[in-house]
């Protein structure tokens, strides 16, 4: 679903699940994984974040270096899918009106582990995705590795939904399109750069086929007031040909926070209920030493 990591990936590499917030020509990402955020680390300058996790979820508050603003980013596992959820959450701290475009960026890889080292362009050039109404689907068209070339069968998809139910209106799925000339994922120049061309924006049934892909979900602009908050949720996912209806299931769970909230407590004490019967599992087979 998503490139496989080392630990020295997670120093190195930058192509993550992202949220952006686009504000005053800058951008301000609720992972940390931004230019100028990366430019602050050990100054004063640096935001300040708290990290909270359990089994089979984490979650990480981020308050803005200038006070403005903070967010809660929570990823958790779905129990029944093979899914998870990301719920970012908003808030202005200021006394002033908070102007932004959220942006959600997912980057989808979908194939063998070995497709790292070996034969990473070759296999881009399998992908097949397309625009959704709220989100990116991809499937390629092969599984390739020295084992030989099998028919693929599997689907990789990104969808998004505001708090309220309301869906993305703009899309990138082309990692190409995303970065722009010169960009990176810390500083992608479609964001940014105002005399991008519109047509890197893709609408509902566009096809995007032998490219490394992205899931980029822009929402429209927002606007906080004192105290005020907004929230996202972004579901990631595979399924594959026989169970491809499972889909439109998992897309419904992100229809609004509440239900993206419930469904992130039941994660929670499962994991609690879990590790419980693991400790009494290891107590007693000590005891039976």
């Amino acid at each position: 679903m998503i490139a496989p990591k080392s630990i020295l990936n997670l120093s190195n590499d930058r192509d993550t699940r992202n949220f952006f917030l686009v504000m005053d020509g800058k951008l301000w990402s609720v992972t940390g994984v931004s230019a100028e955020q990366e430019a602050n680390r050990f100054t004063d300058k640096e935001d300040s974040t708290k990290l909270t996790a359990g089994r089979m979820w984490q979650r990480v508050e981020r308050n803005h270096t200038s006070g403005r603003l903070k967010s809660s980013t929570t990823i958790f596992d779905t129990l029944d899918h093979n899914a998870e959820i990301m719920l970012v959450t908003i808030e202005n701290l200021s006394d002033e009106d908070l102007f932004f475009e959220p942006v959600a960026a997912i980057p989808l890889y979908g194939r063998s582990a070995d497709n790292l080292r070996d034969h990473r362009h070759v296999t881009s050039l399998l992908n097949r995705a397309v625009i959704t109404d709220d989100g990116v689907v991809m499937h390629p068209t092969l599984s390739f590795d020295e084992r030989g070339h099998q028919k693929n069968d599997m689907s990789y998809f990104v969808f998004g939904r505001d708090e309220n139910g309301n869906k993305p209106n703009r899309f990138i799925a082309d990692v190409e399109d995303y970065l722009g000339a010169g960009g990176t994922f810390l500083r992608p120049r479609s964001l940014l750069d105002k005399k991008s061309k519109d047509t890197i924006w893709k609408k509902p049934t566009e096809a995007i086929d032998g490219k490394e892909i992205v899931a980029v979900l822009r929402f429209p602009k927002c606007t906080l007031k004192k105290s005020e908050s907004c929230s996202f949720q972004i579901v990631t996912g595979m399924v594959d040909d026989e169970n491809i209806a499972e889909m439109d299931i998992i897309r419904r769970l992100i229809y609004s926070k509440t239900q993206v909230e419930n469904l992130f407590e039941t994660t929670k004490i499962t994991g609690i209920v879990l590790l419980i019967l693991f400790l009494k599992l290891a107590m007693k087979d000590s005891m039976d030493l």
